[in-house]
């Protein structure tokens, strides 16, 4: 009977075991069977890394042997299947809280040899953060600038999210709500909040904690619950004081500059508010000593640091005191009482309203020269020659050739030349001239029809040497043949090849960049004979170090100053007020090169003041400077200098003024003179010796040393630099400059 219920029951197992075997080949084992590797060892080293309330975290040693079809079994330690794994870690979760349990592991193995058992105790259920106290600082009386650090203390640890904001406590300190802000403590359950004390707290009966607020931040437990924000057992601050009071700002008076009749420029600097915001600040003046508020005041926009105004309206001749300002909410506090002189009051400048040529029409040969004399009207109802402020132009440059209203004839035909002035407006005026042939032996010329003309046969171009400095200057001479010709005359002209110079009417070469030049001397007869020559322009010799700054091209220079002596070799200069006067050689030589007129009475008044736009025009017309089209300067559009001034303005010679304005008819100071000057000389500082004692303080006194330094100026004990310069000592400090070029010098001389 038991043989017959074994095999029944032996049969029954082998079906389900078939099953399972059938089963099992086209699925996958809920639970890995044993591993093929055989027995294993036990794991070890189990042990807990991990605790909340609902879940146990264990790991263990890696079995040697086990792979991922294997793995692990954990077992609750009444051997009660727990889970499986193919790591060595494993997180039992869906525990209860605060429960003991006991855990073993087993590798997967014919063995399933088991580890030592393990313990662990999970959590209590996690409860929402809350603040058990707060710390606050030490009774005290605080001032600027110290720290009140407050604690706030959690429950349980606590973490602070700053992404989207700061967490803050308010304080109310006297009549002001302020904040401490949350600095550290995140994942500790105390958290650090801090307020640095500022200039105007006040509070002597004891600040005031108020909330906690997130401020968009956010503190949390580990369990990402949101903390409480109610502030419990709060520290008192009955004996927390603060005392910062807000002092007077501190102010002081710049110097006075660019005095005028009616103007001068005043600054001050406000190095301390006090501790207060600076309400109003600016310059209050009047004729008494130390001005207040309640005189005249100027405001100037803004509240630390300095600040410059322009004060109008004065009245020539008159000593004012000026005093820099700044108000905060302690009261006006001033700075120390500076005083200036106006200056005597200088008659309007004449400005030109009208333009024309002294000739419209003209016949000249070719070879000859003719003189063009361009005269303003002027707003004052005199004229002046300004042939010299003349735009020329031609509509065909291969006939003539123009400077300072000279015109060479260079080809026969007839062309237009054209005189533009630019001022205050825009003025024209033209000359048409035929330019003919000389006479030749057909008869034309009745003075000569009885002598048969002898034409040129050859020209020939000769020079002590081949080549030339850049910047200096050859002679070149035309040999004429036959010597008997009607007309020997000939027109120079330079080709450039790799490198360029320019020649004068007399055949003087001035070399302008490195390279061969061909200088062509062409027969004005008619039978357009012409010779050549091949000419080197070399470097010059280095100098020990540069003379001019690198605004300057002075090769230019030398060129254009050299043709501008040729051109007018014999002219007479005669002013009837120079004659004894002690500048009346310079006079003559800026005259000649056209840098300056006299007045329609024949006069040159040397000892006028000059404006700081006829200083523009005198540079710009002497140094030749090239810059921009436009100007940032806001008082110079339409001004009769105004091409001179842009040119300065975008080279960095001048910069104008604080507020933007160059001020062009404001007569020019000494002082003045010499910083535009030091922007195209090198000046090289010296050892002082202090030869002038009235230039302490001013504002480019250092410059002022290096240009006596260097022979700009001279004079004995004074130099008086807020003085007006007057024409003639302009036109001498420009002398003395150019006179720093050894070549100058020497052409100066001749």
């Amino acid at each position: 009977m038991y043989k017959q219920i074994k095999n029944k029951y032996a049969n029954m197992l082998a079906v389900i075991l078939s099953i399972a075997i059938v089963f099992g080949s086209f699925s996958f084992p809920l639970v890995p069977t044993a591993s093929a590797a055989g027995p294993l060892p036990a794991p070890q080293n189990v042990r807990v890394t991990g605790v909340t309330h609902t879940s146990i975290t264990l790991q263990w040693d890696q079995v040697a042997g086990v792979d991922q079809n294997g793995g692990y079994h954990v077992w609750n330690s009444n051997g009660v299947w727990a889970g499986w794994t193919s790591a060595p870690t494993m997180t039992l979760e869906g525990l209860s809280p605060n429960t003991t349990y006991s855990f073993y592991v087993t590798a997967i193995s014919e063995t399933n040899d088991r580890s030592a058992i393990v313990t662990a105790t999970t959590g209590a259920v996690p409860s929402v953060p809350q603040v058990s106290s707060v710390s606050v600082p030490a009774n005290g009386t605080y001032s600027s600038r110290q720290d009140l650090d407050f604690a706030v203390n959690f429950d349980q640890a606590v973490y602070v999210d700053q992404a989207n904001g700061t967490p803050t406590i308010s304080l109310v300190i006297g009549i002001k709500t302020v904040r401490a802000d949350y600095v550290s403590g995140s994942g500790s359950s105390a958290l650090q909040f801090r307020y640095t004390v500022q200039r105007g707290d006040s509070d002597l009966n004891g600040i005031t904690v108020g909330a906690l607020v997130l401020n968009g931040g956010t503190i949390k437990n580990s369990g990402n619950m949101d903390a409480s924000l109610t502030l419990n057992s709060v520290g008192s601050t009955a004996g927390v004081l603060v005392n910062a009071p807000v002092d007077a700002a501190t102010v002081s008076t710049d110097s006075v500059t660019n005095v005028t009749s009616t103007s001068a420029d005043v600054g001050g600097d406000v190095t301390n508010d006090g501790g207060a915001v600076v309400t109003e600040r600016g310059i209050v003046y009047s004729a008494s000593s130390n001005p207040t508020i309640a005189d005249t005041k100027v405001i100037v926009a803004g509240t630390t640091g300095k600040y410059t105004s322009n004060l109008t309206g004065l009245t020539a001749e008159t000593t004012y005191h000026v005093r820099a300002f700044a108000t905060n909410s302690v009261g006006t506090s001033y700075g120390n009482d500076v005083s200036f002189t106006t200056l005597a009051s200088t008659p309007p400048t004449a400005t030109v309203i009208g333009m024309s040529l002294d000739k419209h029409t003209g016949t000249i040969q070719v070879g000859d020269t003719l003189t063009v004399v361009a005269t303003a009207t002027m707003s004052d109802a005199t004229t002046q020659d300004v042939t010299s402020l003349m735009t020329w132009t031609v509509d065909d440059p291969s006939k003539v050739a123009i400077h300072n209203g000279v015109i060479t004839a260079l080809q026969s035909g007839t062309v237009k030349v054209q005189a533009t002035y630019s001022g205050d407006s825009v003025i024209s005026d033209y000359i048409n001239l035929t330019i003919t042939n000389p006479a030749s032996s057909n008869g034309n010329n009745s003075s000569n029809s009885s002598t048969p003309s002898i034409p040129v046969t050859s020209v020939t171009v000769n020079s002590v040497t081949d080549s030339v400095y850049k910047g200096s200057t050859l002679s070149l001479v035309a040999v004429v043949l036959p010597k008997s010709a009607t007309n020997s005359l000939v027109v120079w002209s330079v080709k450039p090849d790799t490198g360029m110079a320019t020649i004068s009417p007399s055949g003087l070469l001035t070399g302008v960049a490195n390279g061969t030049v061909t200088v062509v001397a062409t027969s004005t007869d008619g039978t357009q004979i012409h010779g050549s020559k091949v000419i080197t322009v070399e470097e010059p010799p280095a100098s020990a170090s540069p003379i001019f700054t690198t605004v300057v091209n002075i090769a230019k220079v030398i060129s254009e100053i050299t043709k501008k002596l040729e051109d007018n070799k014999g002219v007479a200069v005669d002013f009837n007020d120079t004659d004894s006067h002690w500048a009346n050689q310079t006079v003559k030589l800026f005259t000649k090169l056209g840098v300056v007129k006299g007045y329609e009475d024949g006069s040159f008044r040397p000892n006028d003041s000059i404006t700081r736009g006829e200083f523009a025009a005198v540079i710009d017309r002497v140094f030749g400077l090239t810059g921009s089209a436009s100007t940032e300067l806001s008082d110079v559009k339409g001004h009769w200098a105004e091409e001179a001034i842009i040119a300065l303005s975008s080279t960095g010679v001048i910069s104008g003024y604080p507020d933007g304005t160059f001020k062009p008819d404001r007569p020019i100071t000494r002082a003045e003179i010499i910083s535009i000057i030091s922007k195209l000389v090198v000046l090289k500082p010296t050892p002082s010796q202090d030869i002038f004692k009235d230039i302490d303080g001013i504002w480019n006194q250092d410059q002022i040393k290096a240009a006596a330094s260097t022979g700009l100026v001279k004079g004995q004990d004074r130099f008086a630099p807020q003085s007006h310069a007057t024409r003639a000592e302009a036109l001498t400090m420009v002398l003395h400059a150019l006179e720093l070029d050894p070549s100058l010098k020497s052409l100066f001389e001749q």
